[in-house]
């Protein structure tokens, strides 16, 4: 169509296009009684007003006014260009939510709809709040179009190309929540295959995600359709590609996501890819040639860092990192240091525990970026999402191979005593009962060293009421987004405790969780293969109920324990759990309460060494 020469045309192609509601678009002519008949003019009102966006009004002026809706969204902005398609801002007619919706050129051949659809279905079985989540998959007449969450925020090369490079502290954070999400991914069956800056978008409240699943693939050996679409074909992005993608190996794994994570850790410490030249030598680089060391290049990068990088980027998948979660582990010293948020412990609390002391960990402070205010226990408690409901089912056979079995009462014998002036007599002595020996307490918690309060969160956002102080690694989070929770403290039955629901209808698990770092950020000291007692008191109102589980860095289950209504009484679980070699290790609690009547209340909560019973004696006689 021609473009609009008057205004009375470009109201026609409003109308036409659907993109303003009639009764909405009359009105705003009929306020207008001087609107200008230039069609330009009155598209730039029309903008400002915020009766249409300034992509919507582009496209008007030009002609075009057929397009603007996809099933039941409607296009406001076009957000990218691609080579699977364009993305566009739109929003749901009913709903009123936004979304990212990616569109598939019409007109593509067999392959690329393939590809576009296996896309869908791999981005589809991913659920994980480091990862870009897929709503729908849709089709209108030849346009096959993907909608995904929308996500407010930049990709980690726009931030390179205004910052020129991020401190090391910050892509430090940054590369181990794209490895959580991307841990996620690997227990899914997939791996991404083109891990890079642009393919990781940073929020606004401190969260990376993983983007573009375009070229995702399963590595079961029954998925033959990958091999079918990319035979022949190097996949991925040269600055950023693993030395057996850039041979085209058919049997490339995680490790190969590992490696480009590990580029993208270099590029944004550095401003630059690891190796520079023609797409061809990069290549061949990628295969025979190691990147220069990090602390060369920056001496205020610890070689203790830079040792992680190169190992993430080295040549031999053998030789790196086998999986994301040790990505995370290997990264943790640094992370210690990433949690500005989380208010610290008390000079009491430290006195007690010590600050841990290790002249590698500190990075500095970053004069060119502001950290992250993300606290570091938010990513690690938000990638355990996959094992948290596997504890739904499992967390009684966790309890039974924990070991765990209760202390009987131990006795020793006791010498008869004689009443003087009679003779002395030989019986049995009568034992006296022993308590059992509490072994040393690593860890201590009581609600009642928090202040009342009263909030509700959406993420770790408060929306409703305040927050008080609580300890560095200790902390609240709703933990599906877009979700609510509240915490509230209060005297309960005579006792402080910390009252927590989920405010979902939908009763949706692991929405209302409590995290506790407790062997980083609180300090406690736990020995490799020790045996150790958690004790929990807890109550619950109206149908609450939860979960507490111990949990490894690497999102690997300890032990844990359901925790069943109570009726309202106050009830105390133990749960034992061996220091197992992995670390550090966290706990989390978990409310399944749902609605504003129903809570989960804790108390306090106690980590000690789970010591020896009292050996009984022999009897003594009396003479």
């Amino acid at each position: 169509m021609p473009a609009p020469t008057s205004t009375a045309e470009l109201i026609e192609f409003i109308r036409k296009s659907g993109v303003v509601p009639a009764d909405a678009l009359d009105r705003f002519v009929a306020d207008q009684p001087d609107l200008s008949d230039n069609p330009s003019r009155a598209a730039g009102l029309l903008v400002q007003s915020k009766v249409l966006t300034t992509f919507q009004a582009k496209l008007l002026l030009a002609g075009r006014y057929k397009g603007f809706r996809l099933g039941s969204y409607l296009l406001r902005d076009q957000l990218g260009q691609g080579g699977m398609g364009a993305v566009y801002l739109a929003e749901h007619e009913t709903l009123r939510r936004m979304a990212a919706i990616k569109v598939l050129p019409p007109g593509g051949n067999e392959l690329s709809v393939e590809r576009f659809l296996r896309e869908a279905r791999a981005a589809a079985a991913l659920d994980h709040p480091n990862i870009v989540r897929t709503h729908d998959v849709g089709q209108q007449g030849q346009v096959h179009f993907l909608v995904m969450e929308y996500v407010e925020g930049q990709t980690l090369d726009r931030l390179l190309t205004a910052s020129g490079s991020v401190s090391a502290q910050r892509a430090v954070d940054f590369i181990a929540q794209a490895a959580t999400g991307l841990q996620h991914a690997y227990e899914k069956g997939f791996i991404h295959r083109d891990i890079k800056p642009s393919n990781l978008i940073l929020t606004k409240d401190g969260t990376v995600k993983i983007l573009d699943m375009g070229l995702a693939r399963s590595f079961e050996t029954s998925d033959q359709l990958t091999e079918l679409l990319d035979h022949g074909a190097v996949v991925g992005t040269a600055d950023f590609l693993s030395p057996e993608q850039a041979m085209n190996d058919p049997k490339i794994d995680i490790r190969t996501d590992i490696y480009s994570l590990g580029a993208t850790f270099y590029s944004l410490v550095t401003g630059r890819p690891p190796f520079d030249g023609p797409t061809a030598s990069k290549l061949i680089q990628h295969q025979m040639k190691a990147a220069p060391s990090l602390t060369l290049l920056d001496k205020t990068i610890p070689k203790e860092l830079a040792a992680v990088v190169a190992r993430m980027m080295a040549k031999k998948p053998g030789d790196r990192y086998q999986t994301p979660a040790d990505v995370i582990v290997a990264l943790h010293p640094w992370l210690h240091d990433a949690a500005p948020l989380m208010a610290g412990l008390s000079q009491a609390r430290e006195a007690s525990t010590g600050k841990r002391s290790s002249k590698h960990l500190a990075l500095g402070s970053d004069r060119r970026a502001k950290p992250s205010k993300k606290p570091t226990w938010i990513w690690a408690l938000a990638g355990s999402a996959a094992a948290l409901v596997v504890l739904g089912i499992g967390l009684g056979v966790a309890y039974a191979l924990s070991g765990g079995v209760d202390k009987g009462v131990q006795t020793k014998g006791q010498p008869t005593q004689t009443t003087p002036g009679t003779s002395s007599t030989k019986s049995t002595p009568k034992p006296s009962p022993q308590p059992v020996p509490e072994g040393k307490a690593i860890f201590a918690f009581d609600a009642g060293e928090i202040a009342e309060f009263r909030a509700v969160l959406e993420r770790t956002q408060v929306v409703e009421g305040n927050l008080p102080r609580f300890p560095k690694g200790l902390g609240p989070i709703s933990y599906k987004p877009g979700s609510r929770a509240q915490f509230v403290r209060e005297e309960y039955r005579g006792r402080p405790g910390i009252a927590f629901t989920n405010l979902n209808a939908n009763g949706d698990l692991n929405s209302a969780q409590i995290g506790f770092q407790l062997e980083t950020d609180l300090g406690a000291s736990l020995k490799p293969e020790a045996n150790y007692i958690l004790a929990l008191d807890y109550a619950t109102v109206g149908t609450g109920k939860g979960n507490v589980s111990l949990q490894s860095l690497a999102f690997k289950n300890q032990a844990g324990k359901l925790l069943p209504g109570t009726d309202g009484e106050w009830k105390t679980v133990s749960v034992p759990f061996k220091r197992a070699p992995e670390i550090p290790l966290r706990f989390i609690i978990d409310s399944y309460a749902s609605g504003k009547e129903n809570a989960l209340v804790f108390g306090k909560v106690t980590v000690r060494e789970d010591a020896p019973a009292v050996p009984a004696e022999p009897a003594q006689s009396g003479e």
